[in-house]
């Protein structure tokens, strides 16, 4: 089971997303110290935008930001590599994930997969 939770208020004409509050990181350890060793907990954070290597842009890209223990909490299957560290994450590394797409349209003079 997955449970996601958005700001936003409940009435007519509204709805997720809707309001000036915020969940900030802090929300998210708030619920993981509530939660404990019931359930996993990850913010998420979502957005369009242009990613670039080199002289090669993508635009339009879907990226998330999201915790270490994701792939936990959303089936994840990797064709090649492992996803980011716990510590990678709270050492503020430069990670990222991509998919093949991704990976076929940005390294197009290496194997993309």
């Amino acid at each position: 089971n997955i449970l996601f939770v958005l700001p936003g208020k409940v009435g007519p004409g509204s709805g997720p997303g809707d309001s000036v509050n915020r969940l900030t990181i802090a929300n998210s350890i708030y619920l993981e110290s509530r939660l404990g060793s019931i359930a996993n907990t990850s913010p998420l954070i979502s957005k369009i935008t242009t990613i670039k290597y080199g002289n090669k842009n993508i635009k339009n890209t879907q990226v998330w930001g999201v915790s270490a223990v994701f792939p936990q909490i959303i089936k994840t299957d990797f064709v090649r590599g492992i996803f980011f560290t716990k510590t990678q994450a709270e050492n503020g590394s430069n990670v990222a994930v991509i998919g093949q797409s991704v990976s076929c349209l940005l390294y197009t003079s290496q194997s993309c997969i």
